[in-house]
Formats: structure tokens, sequence, C-alpha cells
């Protein structure tokens, strides 16, 4: 019997059979193959086989590599079949743009992708009934050094409504319980609802929509642009995550884009949406420079730089700043803080604006109750939160709480030479 094998779809495809085994040279992504055996010319089977292929041997060393837009969505599709890739390394090698291409989302991902500074531009995600929308669903390994721009779009018609389920949007990952590291989003997030039932709100976030027990976020943004924003109608949403549960962690993130919200929002944050339920959540080094607003007036108790909610004890919230420079009325440091949360939640080293007397918290009768929470917290100047004695001072904090958090937070705060608020770099 002989083996002969022939590429009848796939870009740039060959391959060759080499003893008991089918050797693709050349390709990546998808393709369909044609085996045919064959006794003396005589052709006995046929079979068609369609195969995704990436080069490289997925290991940390030489691992799959991911060059073009069929290789990704060849990568999604896997997923979408119930292969997680837990323990297995993946690279981009070049920019990739999906326009044109019908991205659907990777249903879990536990393996490692590593952006190597690469963009994913284009990409655009629509809600048609998928629970969780973004690049990957459920997120349980790595993601770094990615930078995403696109647009995501969710539509809710009244049709659409199921009270009891929760609908997740990000950009990296809808819900993360690995890691996300070094990565951006710029561009669009736009959410409108007929739904106008509280039951049905969703959760949006720039990055991560939500970080999960033990999900950790390290030095990722959401940018924005002068023409893309987040908007949301009818959803609790957060510049870089909207959730950040019980033992989870947000180090080094910022927010620069805008994000404008309806009345009917209740959670609106620069950095961070809601704290966890249960406490042992901690945001460490982030900033918020971003303009938050919320049209026809809304909520104003829940809305906040960093923070919108934090409802739980248990918390930190290390060396972070926020800054409204008098754009966005209303906005604090953190939105709303329990009266509960002083029992445990620690604040260190947190200043804001004083833009018209801003407090740190929106509920104004809570900030004497609160007052035993702080440690080095308080109003700045535009001047004086630009200055080497105030970032001297975050970078304290960040070594402070490095001590007991095993060195997580490699980011610290530098003076930008442009005159600008201080910014991040990685150590």
């Amino acid at each position: 019997m002989q083996v002969s094998v022939r590429v009848l779809e796939g870009e740039n495809w060959s391959a060759t059979v080499e003893g008991n085994a089918i050797k693709p040279t050349v390709g990546q992504g998808k393709a369909l193959l044609e085996v045919a055996l064959t006794d003396n010319g005589r052709v006995v089977e046929v079979y068609r086989l369609t195969v995704a292929l990436f080069v490289g041997e997925g290991t940390q060393g030489q691992p799959y590599v991911i060059g073009s837009a069929d290789a990704l969505v060849a990568l999604s599709e896997r997923t979408n079949e119930g292969e997680t890739f837990a323990g297995i390394y993946f690279e981009l090698t070049e920019d990739i743009d999906l326009g044109g291409v019908d991205y659907i989302r990777m249903a879990q991902f536990s393996g490692t992708l590593d952006g190597n500074g690469h963009t994913i531009r284009n990409m655009y995600l629509e809600y048609k009934g998928a629970n969780h929308l973004a690049l990957i669903a459920v997120l349980t390994g790595t993601v770094r050094n990615l930078h995403v721009e696109g647009i995501v779009k969710k539509e809710m018609k009244t049709t659409d409504a199921n009270v009891n389920t929760q609908r997740i949007a990000g950009i990296v990952a809808a819900n993360n319980g690995g890691l996300v590291e070094n990565c951006t989003f710029k561009g669009s997030i736009i959410h409108t609802a007929e739904i106008k039932t509280p039951g049905a709100l969703d959760y949006v976030g720039g990055v991560v929509g939500q970080n999960m027990s033990g999900g950790i976020i390290k030095g990722c943004a959401y940018l924005g642009s002068p023409d893309r924003q987040i908007y949301v109608d009818e959803a609790h949403v957060g510049g870089v995550v909207f959730q950040c549960d019980d033992g989870c962690y947000v180090i080094g993130c910022y927010n620069t884009g805008k994000i404008v919200t309806t009345k009917n929002t209740y959670s609106v944050g620069g950095v961070v949406g809601d704290m966890g339920d249960n406490g042992a959540a901690h945001i460490v080094g982030c900033y918020n420079t971003g303009i938050i607003v919320t049209e026809d007036g809304g909520y104003k108790y829940s809305r906040g730089g960093i923070i919108a909610n934090n409802m739980h004890s248990g918390n930190t919230v290390t060396a972070c700043y926020n800054v409204t420079d008098g754009q966005s009325p209303n906005i604090y440091l953190i939105g709303y803080t329990s009266l509960q949360a002083p029992q445990a939640t620690l604040f260190n080293t947190c200043y804001w604006v004083d833009v018209d007397g801003c407090q740190p918290f929106a509920c104004g009768n809570l900030n004497e109750n609160l007052a035993g929470s702080f440690t080095n917290c308080a109003a700045k100047t535009a001047d004086e939160l630009k200055s080497r004695t105030t970032v001297d001072a975050l970078n304290a904090a960040i070594g402070t709480w490095n001590t007991v958090h095993n060195d997580l937070c490699n980011y610290r705060f530098a003076v930008d030479g442009a005159g600008g608020y201080p910014v991040l770099v990685e150590e």
C-alpha cells in the first residue's frame, strides 16, 4: 500500500508522507487534507481530514506560533471543541488584523499566550447569545504582552433577556482565574439595552470582565482614544475590570479612557467596578486619569476613579491616585464603601486631586467613619501629585505592601518627564 496526501484547502499549505506520519512542511491555521491509499496504482481508500496546525513544539522554549488571523481563528475553534491547551505555550510573531474575520471567542484557555508586544487589530465582537464576550471567555492560564484594538458591541433586546443570567464582556478575558499581564485595549465598548430589569444588568470591563478568586491582572490599561470610549446602558462597568472577587489582585493598572454611562448604571469605576464579595481583594499601584460621565445625573454614590463600589471588608487599596481635573463631576477616589468595610479594609497612601473640596468617598457622611482606615491618604494639588515627593511616597507604600505579598507588584511610579501625572514603569 502507498499513501499520498494533498492539500485541498489552506493558504500556503503543503504536506508530505514520512513513514507512518503526515508531515506538514509549510502552513499555519486550518487546512483540508486528502489522504489516499493506493495499491499498485489503484485507489483503495480516500480520507479527508480537517486539521489545525501551529508551527513550533508548544513548549516554553519553542512555543506554537500564531502569525496570522487564520492561526488565531484555528486556536479559537479548537477551544470551542473542548481543548483547553493546559501547559501549552503560544506566541504571536506578527500583528494580526481581524478585519472582515468572523472571530468566535475562545471558550476556555488554560495555556500561555504571549503577544510579544504585538497588536490584534480590528477585533469585532458582537453579542449573539453567548454569555461571555471577549477574546477568551474563561482564562485559567496566562495572557501577556498583548495589545488589542477594536469594538465590542452588545445590543440587548427585551427578547434576549434572562434576568437570572449575568452577561460578562471584557477584551482579553470575560472571566479571569489566571494571569493577564501587560495587556491594553484601545477601542470602544458599546452596551445598550431595552431591558429595564435590575437582575439583567451585565458586567463590562475594559480589559477583563470579572477577575475571579485568585485571578491576577498586572500592568494592564484601558487607553481609549478621542473617538472611542466605553458607553454602557443597564450594565456595571470598570475601566480595567468590573469585578474583583475574593483573593484577586489588580496591580499596576490604569485607565486613561472615557467612560460614559446612562442613569440606569449603578457601579462605574475608572479602574475597578466592584471589590470582592467576602474581602481579601487587593488593588495596588493603580491610577485613573480618564473622564467618567453619567448622563442625566444618574447614581452619585457608586462612581469612583479607582473603585466604584467597595461593599466588603478585608480588602486593601495601596498606592493609588485619581485625577478628575473637574471634568468628571462627583467622581471620587472610591465611590461607595459600606460601614462594615473599615473593620478590615485598609487604604494606604492614596491620593486624589483636590477639586471643589472633593472627598475620598462619594458618601460624605461616611468619610468621618472611615477615617480609621486611612494611612497617609490625602487630597493633593495637581503640582503636588506630580512631584518627586509624591512619587517617592507611592513607591514606598508599594515596597511595604510587597513585604507581605511576596514582591508581587513589580511596578513603580515615575515622574512624568513631560510634566504630566506620575506614570507606571515595570521593574
